[in-house]
């Protein structure tokens, strides 16, 4: 089973845009998101700001009464300074306190069925699983464009993350970016763990983002590259399982409950003769109410046109019967449709992003190739070699006496 250490180790995503510079996704613990941006927020408890108005109260107790009117023309100044900032911390709280309780329901959910660790190999599996799904809550996001953080998420989920303008220091993200505007979508598959990061800017330019070496993710990848089939089969997959809960519900419950009751039938009759209690008759009173006699309205008739309009003998169409149970339960399969869609747009999203990083690397071989130095020497006239060949001749001559001078 995975270690506690490999799990909460960080993850670092990077893609390297042409004109905004290196695009870097950090997955690692608040703890270490905050030694990375040093606009990480704060901690912010309840006691922390009792504290800290208990101590604005007992400081600016005992002078409250000689506020002068000028301290009040500051203090009005300040007011909305207060209130962002009232506002900013809000924000933190909301978003630290969401965390934590998803962290506190999923440990308590996992020492629950831990016994399933149990049950040797296939426990094995479980528990892998289990660990990856408690670590989960623990992870956050920073992202960073040419080293300037963009978004801040407490804890990792399904995002579309800005990337227009840099995020002030101690906010988190707390919008999504819209499609007209650049931006990172990340995926993120059951067990919130991070599948798969572009950076979008339109419909066209879409640059996926890198996983780090000896990941799931990059082997993942390496095989998508390798194989056609894999490029597509993967993706489906990944937008299918976003539909597991309505397969789950909508197919293998019903089959469950199925096999649930043949077992059932398979068990004998028990004919108990459960005793009969008669109950005791009580007379209501019947209540009649009064009849209130309401206006009869006769309304004019209006003489409408009527119009013989063609009858088209259309065919009968017989259909089978299980298109006919799927038009009437459409929960069962329009979930799994849209996952369906997910799918295939993230495998469209990775062809384009291919294309991208081809042609860039084409780009780059062909500035390589022009930049190269022409290291041939020219070829040299019969005047030139003739000049040449004097000034040779003159430099190997030696001086005379008279024309040195001492």
């Amino acid at each position: 089973m995975t270690g506690e250490l490999d799990l909460l180790a960080p993850e670092v995503w990077t893609a390297q845009h042409p004109t905004r510079g290196a695009i870097k996704l950090t997955i690692a613990t608040p703890e270490h998101l905050r030694t990375i941006d040093a606009g990480w927020p704060e901690i912010i408890t309840d006691d922390k700001d009792g504290g800290k108005e208990k101590d604005a109260k007992g400081k600016g107790g005992s002078k409250d009464v000689d506020k002068g009117v000028g301290e009040d023309v500051e203090k009005d100044k300040d007011a909305p300074k207060d209130k962002e900032e009232e506002k900013r911390q809000s924000q933190v709280k909301v978003a630290q306190a969401f965390a934590k309780s998803d962290r506190e329901f999923k440990t308590s959910m996992a020492r629950r069925i831990k016994w399933l660790t149990k049950w040797g190999r296939l426990g094995c599996k479980a528990g892998s699983f289990l660990e990856r799904w408690e670590a989960s809550p623990s992870k956050g996001l920073l992202l960073e464009i040419d080293d300037e953080p963009y978004a801040r998420l407490e804890k990792l989920s399904k995002y579309v993350l800005p990337a227009e303008k840099p995020l002030k220091p101690g906010e988190y993200t707390n919008s999504r970016s819209p499609r007209d505007k650049p931006r990172v979508q990340v995926d993120v598959n059951p067990l919130g763990e991070i599948m798969s990061a572009f950076y979008k800017e339109d419909k066209e330019t879409v640059l996926a983002l890198e996983p780090p070496e000896d990941s799931r993710s990059a082997r993942r990848f390496t095989e998508m590259q390798e194989s056609p089939w894999k490029g597509f089969f993967y993706p489906m997959i990944a937008g299918t399982s976003k539909a597991g809960w309505a397969i789950f519900v909508f197919i293998v419950l019903p089959l469950l409950g199925r096999i649930v009751d043949w077992l059932l039938g398979l068990l004998p009759d028990f004919n108990i003769p459960w005793p009969s209690i008669p109950l005791p008759h009580i007379p209501w009173p019947s209540i009649s109410l009064p009849h209130i006699p309401w206006p009869h309205i006769s309304w004019p008739h209006i003489p409408w046109p009527h119009w013989n309009l063609p009858s088209l003998p259309l065919p009968h169409i017989t259909l089978p019967d299980w298109v006919v149970f799927l038009i009437d339960h459409p929960r069962m399969w329009v979930p799994i449709v849209i996952g369906l869609v997910v799918g295939v747009t993230a495998w469209r999203n990775h062809r384009k992003s291919e294309r991208v990083k081809a042609t860039k690397r084409n780009f780059a071989a062909d500035q390589l190739g022009n930049t190269t130095p022409n290291t041939t020497t020219p070829v040299k006239t019969s005047e030139e070699r003739d000049v040449a060949g004097e000034e040779n001749e003159l430099s190997s001559q030696p001086l005379d006496s008279a024309e040195n001078p001492e």
